[in-house]
């Protein structure tokens, strides 16, 4: 199970200016300073870290740390 603290530990492995301890889970990344490109580059670092692609039509849904979890820990959908 991914946790929180596994989407923090792939943010400070990233070459960003955040202060990682002080992200919060349930806030959106963007107001806590993640910009758009910061944003696409975990989401790949993710991808590649956990074995998952996140179609682009989820991204815009994963807004925060929490919602990262939650859709990472889901079950893949069923290829057709």
């Amino acid at each position: 199970m991914i946790t929180n603290q596994d989407i923090l530990h792939v943010i400070s492995r990233m070459d960003l200016r955040l202060d990682v301890p002080s992200l919060r889970p349930d806030n959106s990344l963007a107001s806590q300073g993640v910009d758009s490109l910061d944003m696409a580059t975990l989401l790949l670092e993710l991808e590649g870290q956990f074995g998952r692609v996140i179609p682009p039509e989820e991204i815009s849904q994963l807004r925060t740390i929490e919602q990262i979890v939650r859709y990472l820990n889901q079950e893949p959908a069923a290829a057709l």
